[in-house]
């Protein structure tokens, strides 16, 4: 579901315009770019911008996602370390929060309140993990390269 209220946060990687929602998911006026949305991920990303190392990078993700959590132990120590750094010091209740490499959602898993995520992967099938666990905190999923972010500002 397009969600028309956070559209005016999000822009066209390509060229910064503002994106309009159509059937087909996502479109800039500007460059004429469509962006598909996937059970429910915009996809930023197409075999133009992802190639070599990324392009790796994202179908090693996609095939580690289903198991990630529970082969990448340090991620509980870690954990206890976000939270006592970093959620108990700053307050963003209420806020909205752009998670870069978002994964199967190691910040959504430390904040509490009533915050709106924005999360941004390269790998689709992590999205799909941080959806089926954050689904009501989630503003955007996109699968999008951090270097060429989706983000109006």
């Amino acid at each position: 579901m397009i969600n028309t209220q956070a559209l005016r946060i999000i822009a066209c990687p390509n060229c910064k315009n503002t994106l309009n929602s159509s059937s087909e998911g996502l479109f800039c006026n500007k460059c004429n770019k469509i962006y598909p949305v996937k059970s429910g991920i915009v996809d930023f990303l197409t075999q133009d911008n992802l190639q070599g190392a990324k392009l790796a990078n994202a179908e090693y993700h996609d095939k580690e996602s289903n198991f990630y959590d529970r082969i990448h132990l340090h991620v509980s120590r870690e954990n206890k370390l976000f939270r006592r750094i970093v959620r108990d010091r700053i307050n963003i209740s209420g806020g909205k929060v752009l998670d870069i490499g978002s994964g199967t959602g190691f910040v959504l898993d430390n904040f509490t309140g009533k915050n709106q995520f924005f999360c941004i992967d390269i790998s689709f099938n992590m999205l799909r993990r941080i959806a089926e666990k954050h689904d009501q905190e989630i503003i955007w999923a996109l699968r999008a390269d951090a270097e060429s972010l989706p983000i109006s500002d």
